[in-house]
């Protein structure tokens, strides 16, 4: 969407929605509350329950999207686009609610053809108009064509997955499903938190070109996920020095996964984006994507050892540690200092993660 946006209108406008998109994601993202995974697990426990159960999630949620409602009036937004931003946040709340029953029934197809039928409609109507949209119309675009991909969704899977909030919300959801959502959550923000530093000090335009970057780079570190994947299950059988050599092995196919993903990206950028950045950001770009790779089956090693709560440790403290940086690097050195700080952050969390496996390895690591 980006590229159409950016190409054909302006980054201004660009930016502008990248500030309110990622608003709407860390809320919905927050009222998931650790939705899909905990689901996943009880469909799997209790799968001729899966309907009551997702019925109940639904209703316990709910109250954290109606209490985010007020949060919205902090973003000094106009009535109109208000009212769109909180429409568009519950039928997104909704969409999401269905990612566990689309992951357990394998369902896969639903959901692409849905997403894919949704961007077109949108370019096409952007194109419709000449590009000539503004940033109201732009986000009324996006919650006209949110509630209809909900709502299809929703008449696609009503036999048994019907939304419901006349079920009684039950506090115990959240206490049960709490470990998922911090260790989700946790994830979420040490990925955002520099957009929200960019969406706060930097121009509309500075936020458009570093969303755009920071997308690309993100899909260069997911590339260490799309590899264990099919791998996972046999990653809980193996023992701790095998998952301790994959991790070493799958950092080096980084290298080369990266050093090629910069250079095109480098390229694809400028070519058509026409955002122009100097080689030292693009490097420290390239810096920021490595770390994961290796540290990535040490995820796994732990979540096997039971140690989900030295993650989130991990995880909180890279929060924080890389909110510091940014607030003071971003306002001196713009999109650099941020790359700078995430990068300066994934590495101390690789180091983290190597003093865990190496200085301590009966307590944390052992066998």
């Amino acid at each position: 969407m980006s590229i159409v946006i950016i190409r054909f209108c302006s980054k201004e406008l660009w930016g502008q929605v990248v500030g309110i998109m990622l608003w709407v994601g860390i809320i919905t993202h927050i009222a998931s509350f650790g939705n899909k995974d905990f689901l996943l697990r009880e469909f799997s426990l209790s799968p001729f329950q899966s309907a009551i159960k997702w019925k109940e999630s639904l209703s316990s949620r709910f109250l954290i999207i109606l209490c985010s409602i007020p949060f919205f009036l902090l973003l000094h937004l106009s009535l109109n686009i208000f009212l769109c931003v909180v429409i568009l946040a519950f039928f997104r709340f909704i969409y999401q609610s269905y990612d566990p029953i689309i992951i357990y029934k394998n369902w896969f197809h639903l959901s692409i053809i849905l997403e894919l039928i949704s961007f077109i409609s949108i370019v096409s109507l952007i194109l419709f108009f000449d590009c000539k949209i503004s940033f109201s119309g732009l986000i009324l675009l996006y919650t006209i064509i949110e509630s209809l991909k909900t709502i299809t969704l929703g008449l696609l899977l009503r036999n048994d997955f019907s939304p419901s909030f006349k079920s009684k919300p039950m506090l115990s959801y959240f206490r049960l499903s709490f470990p998922f959502f911090i260790l989700n959550f946790t994830g979420m923000l040490a990925s955002k938190i520099d957009l929200v530093c960019v969406n706060h000090f930097l121009s509309k335009s500075d936020v458009a070109s570093y969303q755009v970057l920071i997308n690309f780079l993100l899909i260069i570190q997911a590339s260490s996920n799309f590899i264990l994947i099919p791998f996972v299950k046999n990653l809980y059988r193996l023992k701790k020095q095998i998952i301790l050599k994959l991790s070493f092995k799958l950092f080096l196919i980084g290298i080369l996964i990266t050093s090629i993903g910069i250079v095109l990206l480098k390229f694809f950028l400028r070519q058509i984006y026409h955002i122009d950045l100097d080689l030292s950001t693009m490097f420290i770009g390239g810096l920021f994507t490595l770390p994961i790779f290796y540290y990535s089956p040490i995820i796994y090693l732990l979540f096997k050892m039971n140690r989900q709560n030295l993650v989130i440790g991990i995880n909180l403290s890279a929060i924080l540690f890389s909110f510091l940086l940014c607030v003071f690097l971003i306002p001196s050195y713009q999109i650099f200092g941020a790359i700078l700080s995430i990068a300066i952050t994934q590495w101390l969390v690789l180091l983290t993660y190597l003093y865990f496996q190496w200085a301590t390895p009966t307590k944390v690591f052992a066998s």
